[in-house]
């Protein structure tokens, strides 16, 4: 788990009930805030930030290790309303019981981010990893938002994927054609007429020579062969 992530007492609880249940752990967004950890609170006993400002927006998910689960957030200034530091994070999850509960706390009190506010001459973005212990969680989901910003890693990711094929696929598929490569000269010639010594084929309307008329009439002044 990344140093600062903590799976909340709620998020114990909520674990608990998808093992024991065997089902789905989902991650339904995601909060930003600028309070501070009231007095003798620990992080995992926070069940709400101190200090809400706005959600974050989740643009990724994926499983680095067995009972790991990272979560990229994303926070944009131009979505900022005014000027804040960002403190604290909070990862809410869907509780069968509760509804949505703080399932992760990062608490950011000792290394705070500044984020600008929309129209500021300088724009930030905020991007942020979130690792986070799920145990033996079978499966996890996330609600992905569509607003997010693709990063370079996201987009090389996804580009393998959909164009799955490596270069040994592409050179199997050359040696594949240079095997047929033979034929497919002789169609090119057949088509073409380009075929020295082989078939030469000319048609002749004037005189009608070389085709016989199966059905219709020729038109001998006229040149063609009308059906």
């Amino acid at each position: 788990m990344a140093e600062g992530s903590v799976i909340t007492e709620k998020g114990r609880a909520l674990l608990g009930k998808i093992l024991a249940t065997n089902s789905t752990l989902n991650i339904t967004g995601a909060q930003i805030g600028s309070g501070d950890l009231p007095a003798g609170t620990p992080p995992a006993s926070m069940t709400a930030l101190a200090s809400y400002v706005m959600d974050a927006t989740i643009v990724a998910i994926s499983t680095p290790a067995a009972g790991e689960v990272k979560v990229v957030l994303q926070v944009l200034s131009n979505d900022v309303e005014t000027a804040f530091l960002a403190k604290e994070v909070a990862l809410l999850a869907s509780d069968p019981d509760e509804g949505d509960v703080v399932y992760c706390y990062v608490p950011m009190q000792d290394d705070p981010v500044q984020m600008r506010a929309a129209g500021d001459v300088v724009g930030k973005l905020l991007t942020m990893e979130i690792s986070m212990i799920v145990s033996n969680v079978a499966n996890v989901t996330a609600v992905i938002s569509p607003e997010g910003l693709v990063r370079r890693k996201e987009l090389e990711k996804y580009a393998l994927v959909t164009h799955s094929h490596v270069i040994a696929d592409i050179q199997g598929l050359q040696e594949l054609l240079n095997s047929h490569q033979n034929s497919i000269d002789l169609l090119t010639d057949l088509i073409s007429g380009d075929m020295p010594g082989g078939i030469n084929f000319a048609l002749d309307f004037a005189a009608l020579s070389n085709v016989s008329v199966a059905d219709g009439v020729w038109n001998k002044s006229g040149q063609y062969v009308s059906a």
